[in-house]
C-alpha cells in the first residue's frame, strides 16, 4: 500500500481505446476523505454504479465512469446522494481539457508590425484549425521568392506565363507579400504568420518586374491554376476595364468549384474594377486596424466584404532590406488574401464545403461596419474568422437562445414562493464535439442571451457559483434550426446541503 500511495499516479487497466477520452459528460471526480483504504474506496465506486477510470493516492481522487438516471432530476438525486456517502469530501463533473494553440512566430506578438492578427482574432481561430496542405490557395500575381522560409515546404510548383517557363521567381516583391499574408508559416518560431499558415501554396506569375500583366496571362494563369487543382484563388490585380477573355476564365474556374477571391481596387472609386466587379468573384475592399475603410479602397457592388489592407506587413523578396525579407505594404492587394487564408481554413475545416460554401460563409458571418445586412461603403462587413469557423456549413447564423437563472424558492432558507433572479451565473453553450462555442453570464435580473448562432444541436450548460448546486436541470440540449428564437430555457438554484459539498467546474478549452 506504502508503495502506490507514494507514486505520482496509477491507473488501472484502460477501459477506453488509446487516443481516446470517456465522455465527460459520465466521468466524476471522488474525492475521499485521507487514509481511506482501497476496499473502501472500491465500496464506495461500487454503490455509486461506478467503473473505475484513474486513481490519483496523492490526492485522494478517483476518477470514475457512471452512467447517469436519464432525467435530470434523477441524475441530480443520484449527486447528492454521492457526494454525503461514506468516505466521500466532495464529488465534481470530470472536464473536456484541450491544448490551446500558441504561434511562436515572434512578429505576432509585435503590434507595431501586425496588427491584423489582433484585430481578426487569428489566435482564437487556430484553436478550430491551423490549415491543412491538403488545401491549395494560388497566387496569381508578380511570382514568389521561393528561397524565403516562411514558405518552406509548402510552395508547389508553379509557372512564370511572364516568360513561359516553370521558374515563378518573384522579381517585384508584391506576390511575395500576398502569398505571405495568405500562407506565411504558422508556428515556425521566425517572422510573422498567414492566416492559413500551413496551407499549400501555387504560385502562378502573371505580373512582370513592373508589376504589370495582361488579361491574356491572367486568363492563362487561372486555367492552369484549375487544372493544378487549386481550391482558391487570389487575384490582387485589375483593371478598370474588363475583358471577355478573363470573365470566359472566371467563369472556368468558378465551374470547376474554385473559389475565386479578387481585390476591389485602390482609387476611392464606385466605378467597377475587374476582376472584383465579375459575377461570382469574391470582391475585397481594405480597412484599417480601426475598422474604417482605408481612404484609398474602392467601393460599391464590388465590394462583398473589407479585410485589413492598410499597413500590412508580410513576407517580401528583397532579403537585405531593414526587415530583412518582409516589409509594410497598403492597399486592397493585402486585403483580398486575408479573405483567401480564411477561407483555406474553413475548407481545412470541412473539407467537403463547395466555393459557394465559402462564399456564403465569408460573407454572412462578416462583422457589420456599416448598414445592417450590408452597404456600399463596406459590402457585408469585415471578415471575422472566429464567427465563420463557428458557423455551419451553408447555415446564416441567425438562432438566438435565452433564459433566466434564480435561486430556487423550494428552499427552506427562502420559503416556498420566492425566486430570487440570480446574476452572475456562467452560461455556456457547447457544440456535439463538447467544443465551447459561446459564453454569457446572467445579468441583475437573472437572464442571459446567446445571439447570431448557426443552425446545430448545442449542449446549455449553467455554472453554479460557490455554495450553490444546480435543482432542476444541469445542462439542456437543444436542436437549433436557422431561424430558432427560445426564450425558456431556464435554470434554478440551491444551497449546498450542509453535509455535501458539490462541485461543477467549467470545462476549459
Amino acid at each position: 500500500m506504502a508503495a502506490i500511495l507514494g507514486a505520482a499516479w496509477a491507473m488501472p487497466a484502460p477501459l477506453y481505446a488509446a487516443d481516446t477520452i470517456p465522455n465527460p459528460a459520465n466521468t466524476y471526480l471522488i474525492h475521499f476523505e485521507p487514509g481511506v483504504s482501497m476496499a473502501e474506496r472500491d465500496t464506495a465506486i461500487a454503490t455509486m454504479g461506478g467503473q473505475l477510470l484513474r486513481w490519483l493516492p496523492a490526492l485522494q481522487v478517483a476518477s470514475v465512469l457512471i452512467e447517469l438516471p436519464i432525467t435530470q432530476r434523477g441524475r441530480q438525486s443520484s449527486l447528492n446522494q454521492w457526494a454525503i456517502a461514506p468516505h466521500v469530501l466532495s464529488v465534481e463533473a470530470d472536464g473536456l481539457v484541450e491544448g490551446v494553440f500558441f504561434a511562436n512566430d515572434p512578429d505576432l506578438l509585435d503590434t507595431n508590425k501586425s496588427y491584423a492578427p489582433q484585430l481578426l482574432n487569428l489566435a482564437a481561430a487556430w484553436d478550430y484549425t491551423t490549415g491543412s496542405t491538403d488545401v491549395i490557395i494560388a497566387v496569381l500575381d508578380s511570382g514568389i521568392a521561393h528561397a524565403h522560409a516562411e514558405f518552406a515546404g509548402r510552395i508547389l510548383p508553379g509557372y512564370d506565363m511572364v516568360n513561359d517557363d516553370d521558374d515563378p521567381e518573384d522579381d517585384y516583391g508584391h506576390g511575395t507579400h500576398v502569398a505571405g499574408i495568405a500562407a506565411a508559416g504558422l508556428n515556425n518560431g521566425i517572422g510573422m504568420a498567414g492566416v492559413c499558415g500551413f496551407c499549400s501554396i501555387l504560385p502562378v506569375k502573371v505580373l512582370n518586374r513592373n508589376n504589370a500583366g495582361t488579361w491574356a496571362g491572367v486568363a492563362e494563369g487561372l486555367i492552369y491554376a484549375v487544372g493544378q487543382g487549386a481550391d482558391i484563388v487570389v487575384l490582387s490585380l485589375g483593371s478598370k476595364n474588363s475583358s471577355k477573355t478573363i470573365e470566359d476564365a472566371v467563369n472556368y474556374a468558378l465551374d470547376h468549384n474554385v473559389l475565386v477571391i479578387a481585390a476591389a481596387g485602390n482609387a476611392n472609386s464606385a466605378d467597377p474594377f475587374y476582376p472584383a466587379a465579375l459575377p461570382g468573384v469574391l470582391g475585397v475592399g481594405a480597412s484599417t486596424k480601426n475598422d474604417e475603410k482605408w481612404s484609398l479602397s474602392n467601393y460599391g457592388d464590388q465590394v462583398d466584404v473589407m479585410a485589413p489592407g492598410d499597413s500590412i506587413y508580410s513576407t517580401f523578396n528583397d532579403f537585405n532590406n531593414e526587415n530583412g525579407g518582409y516589409a509594410v505594404l497598403s492597399g486592397t492587394s493585402m486585403a483580398a488574401p486575408h479573405v483567401a487564408g480564411l477561407a483555406g481554413l474553413l475548407l481545412s475545416q470541412d473539407p467537403t464545403r463547395t466555393a459557394a460554401d465559402l462564399q456564403r460563409l465569408l460573407q454572412t458571418t462578416a462583422k457589420e461596419l456599416g448598414e445592417p445586412g450590408g452597404d456600399a461603403l463596406f459590402g457585408r462587413g469585415r471578415i471575422d474568422p472566429v464567427a465563420a469557423l463557428q458557423a455551419a456549413t451553408g447555415l446564416t447564423a441567425t438562432a438566438m437562445l435565452s433564459g433566466t437563472v434564480w435561486l430556487d424558492g423550494g428552499s427552506q432558507a427562502l420559503g416556498a414562493t420566492v425566486q430570487q433572479p440570480l446574476a452572475g451565473i456562467q452560461v455556456d453553450l457547447y457544440n456535439e464535439q463538447l467544443m465551447l462555442v459561446k459564453s454569457v453570464v446572467s445579468d441583475n435580473a437573472g437572464q442571459w442571451r446567446l445571439d447570431g448562432l448557426p443552425a446545430a444541436t448545442y449542449t446549455v450548460r449553467a455554472i453554479p457559483l460557490a455554495g450553490l448546486i444546480v435543482t432542476g436541470a444541469a445542462e439542456i440540449q437543444v436542436v437549433v434550426e436557422s431561424v430558432t428564437r427560445r426564450t425558456d430555457l431556464n435554470f434554478s438554484f440551491a444551497p449546498i446541503p450542509a453535509l455535501s459539498r458539490l462541485y461543477f467546474p467549467t470545462i476549459l478549452n
